[in-house]
């Protein structure tokens, strides 16, 4: 498991880790993106839906959620220097929690 130095060296690139297993469809992310689209599918069923996203590392799916009018609560390996992670800019739809 990583703990807070090993996540914040791997945070930077972490899309572009995603990316690149993707296109090959090598581990650990093959498949990545088709279970994100299921996620944000299934949880867009509901207008307005309130989400407990545990693990929500650089956003990708908690971003869209959001723009897409869903509550959402994050929790994940982080501070909380950073006013989107502590819902300030996000007229009180968001709200996280670091671990560390």
């Amino acid at each position: 498991m990583l703990d807070q130095r090993g996540f914040d060296c791997w945070s930077g690139d972490y899309d572009r880790s995603v990316s690149i297993s993707e296109e090959r469809n090598t581990y650990p992310f093959a498949g990545y993106g088709r279970i994100l689209e299921r996620i944000y599918r299934k949880i867009m069923e509901k207008s307005g839906a309130k989400v407990l996203d545990v693990g929500f590392g650089t956003g990708t799916l908690t971003n869209r959620l959001y723009q897409n009018g869903c509550r959402i609560t994050g929790v994940d390996f982080f501070g909380t220097d950073d006013p989107y992670r502590r819902g300030e800019d996000a007229g009180g739809r968001t709200g996280a929690v670091g671990l560390f």
